[in-house]
């Protein structure tokens, strides 16, 4: 947790936020022909509800994108545990370097267990953190907080936009029977989706082979969650175009950036892999660099 409104905020929340705003937004503008007003006050009134939209888009980002990615065995794991591997690039020495420094540092006498890993890397981030050696590491982890919210806002965006493109060619007014059966049924999927989520994050098991199958029974679930939450989206897409019809004229400019906005999201997404692998590369390199080391400004006590 940050604890100071500084660019992890920016990056993080608003950016998204206000791209989710502007996707929302843009069958409306494209409608009137008027882009948003950028007279100062408005600008700023609207950053208030861009920022808690993007609070509330990472909440559900957070549960839907896992940052766990495959190692050479195909299970899923957090990249801070493959990069301790022993294949993984960082060299045995400086493994070896690293398992004495997080011994001396907080008692974790072994790194060979993935639960050990995950409670050295979140206890390497606050020693880094809290003795101000963090400015590059929440640089990193802005980064990938911001393509993982820009990722889950293209791709609502791609669900809205196909909704209004389905109004032009499938319009009942006031939405129709089915699709409001749609609408319902995708949000009750998305709440039990979420509720299988949180009781396995709740109740995670002991045994090393029960914790994978949970964790790929997490992963069905989050993909549930997402396929549902992009159904409710573009459903509530199709109501607007059913209820505030748009010019004919506007269908193409919302068809063409289906597709754009589906690309951007993949991009993202991978770009957001790209960039947590690269934060916890960075944690444990700054850790391993800085403890002990008076040189380079390093305290002995993590107290």
């Amino acid at each position: 947790m940050i604890e100071r409104f500084n660019f992890y905020d920016i990056y993080g929340y608003l950016l998204p936020g206000t791209l989710l705003f502007g996707l929302f937004w843009l069958p409306f503008g494209l409608s009137i022909g008027k882009l948003p007003t950028s007279e100062i006050s408005a600008t700023l009134l609207l950053l208030v509800p861009a920022y808690i939209a993007g609070h509330l888009l990472q909440t559900v980002a957070n549960v839907v994108v896992s940052s766990d990615v495959r190692d050479r065995q195909r299970r899923l794991r957090a990249p801070s545990s493959i990069l301790l591997d022993a294949d993984s690039e960082f060299s045995a020495e400086f493994k070896n370097n690293l398992a004495i420094k997080v011994n001396e540092a907080f008692q974790i006498p072994h790194l060979e267990d993935d639960k050990d890993r995950k409670a050295a890397f979140f206890a390497a981030r606050a020693y880094l953190v809290r003795n101000k050696a963090a400015g590059y590491l929440e640089q990193a982890e802005g980064m990938y907080a911001m393509m993982r919210g820009l990722g889950c806002a293209f791709y609502l965006g791609w669900a809205y936009l196909a909704g209004w493109g389905l109004s032009f060619h499938w319009a009942e007014q006031g939405m129709g029977f089915g699709a409001w059966c749609v609408m319902v049924a995708s949000g009750v999927g998305a709440l039990i989706a979420s509720g299988v989520v949180q009781y396995v994050a709740a109740h995670p098991a002991t045994d090393k082979e029960e914790r994978t199958q949970q964790q790929e029974r997490a992963l069905e679930a989050n993909s549930f969650l997402a396929m549902c939450a992009m159904l409710f989206v573009a459903t509530m897409g199709y109501f607007l175009g059913t209820w505030k019809p748009a010019p004919a004229r506007i269908e193409f400019f919302l068809w063409a950036a289906v597709p754009v906005m589906l690309m951007a999201g993949m991009r993202c997404l991978l770009a957001y892999r790209s960039y947590a692998e690269n934060f916890a590369k960075t944690v444990w390199r700054d850790f391993a660099g800085l403890y002990g080391n008076a040189a380079l400004g390093g305290i002995q006590d993590p107290d």
